[in-house]
């Protein structure tokens, strides 16, 4: 699959494999997608209870790490691609 263009669909499988993938049309070269775990809390009968939930994870100029929800131009978008 690497050096292939595809759309949000096969972007998703890929993450899904554990890869990394990023959108041409993107300007920053080191902005990629991966998949991750994400802190989060929930309260039941007045406690919270913490756990993980996945999440697709954007890598900012910062160094940070975000939560990432494509906008319309992302799902219709066919040039995702593997990043090695």
């Amino acid at each position: 699959m690497d050096n292939q263009n595809f759309g949000i669909g096969e972007a998703i499988e890929q993450l899904k494999q554990g890869k990394k993938v990023r959108r041409k049309f993107w300007l920053r070269q080191d902005k990629s997608l991966f998949l991750t775990n994400l802190p989060a809390q929930k309260e039941v009968s007045g406690e919270y209870i913490s756990y993980f939930e996945k999440a697709i994870a954007v890598n900012l100029a910062d160094g940070n790490l975000e939560g990432w929800v494509p906008n319309f131009y992302d799902l219709f978008a066919d040039d995702y691609y593997v990043v090695s």
